[in-house]
């Protein structure tokens, strides 16, 4: 990767709108359009990209209540998947979680999802419960998956 290529973590700009709405169909389930993601991001929701040059390359959203990161998505555009994004998108966002004084980041997680699931085990949390039957079947299969909880303590 060239100096230039080097990604930039940043929160999520009108610029990135058109974009994010275009490829997060494909990448999360869930409704994204640019009209959604505005929506979140008025809503208080933290919305943040992963940009290389102007390409939006990784997005990830979450929510700050009192002092609990509750992360909701963290996907990487086709293409740019397995060369370590996630992983630097996920401790970017954590980074920003213990700076802004949380003490404590919890996700869920669709079972299949076993990438996922490596990335966060990996990171440092912790499976902390199921939730049988959770997520919707996903399209060609009648199966309601369970979903993961996971917790990982922030240190200040």
């Amino acid at each position: 990767m060239t100096t230039a290529a080097i990604p930039r973590y940043m929160p999520m700009q009108s610029t990135h709108v058109p974009q994010l709405a275009s490829v997060l169909p494909s990448l999360v389930s869930g409704t994204w359009s640019e009209d959604a993601l505005l929506a979140m991001q008025q809503a208080n929701h933290q919305l943040r990209v992963l940009e290389s040059g102007s390409q939006v390359i990784g997005f990830a959203e979450f929510v700050l209540v009192v002092d609990e990161c509750q992360i909701f998505n963290i996907a990487i555009t086709l293409g740019w998947q397995q060369q370590g994004l996630g992983k630097l998108l996920l401790r970017c966002l954590l980074a920003e979680a213990v700076h802004k004084g949380m003490r404590e980041a919890v996700l869920e997680v669709r079972e299949s999802n076993v990438a996922a699931r490596k990335l966060y085990e990996q990171s440092g949390f912790v499976r902390t419960g199921l939730r049988p039957r959770y997520y919707p079947p996903l399209p060609g299969d009648s199966t309601h998956e369970a979903a993961i909880l996971y917790s990982c303590p922030l240190s200040l």
